[in-house]
């Protein structure tokens, strides 16, 4: 049985709320965190600054993507006009 409100699966109502929160703090923390990695004054060994941008720069262009993929379901469940799977007839 899957929970739902509003004929949404609650999931969704939570990714909604969820990622954009999650975005709108990581999106700057990650471009901070590039700046001072790429400035190398950190006291960081090269090594794990490379590692450290890297992970800091596939976050930034993961953060956005599902943020969209999220709104992209929700618009296409909308225009569908049917109802999610799993749910019961009212």
């Amino acid at each position: 049985m899957q929970l739902q409100r509003m004929g949404k699966p609650v999931i969704l109502l939570i990714k909604e709320i969820y990622y954009p929160i999650l975005a709108a703090a990581g999106v700057p923390g990650n471009l901070v965190t590039i700046v001072i990695l790429c400035r190398g004054k950190c006291g960081l060994s090269n090594c794990i600054s490379a590692i450290m941008l890297a992970m800091a720069t596939a976050d930034l262009q993961t953060l956005p993507r599902a943020n969209a993929n999220v709104r992209l379901h929700t618009k296409m469940q909308n225009m569908s006009g049917r109802r999610p799977r799993g749910s019961s007839n009212p």
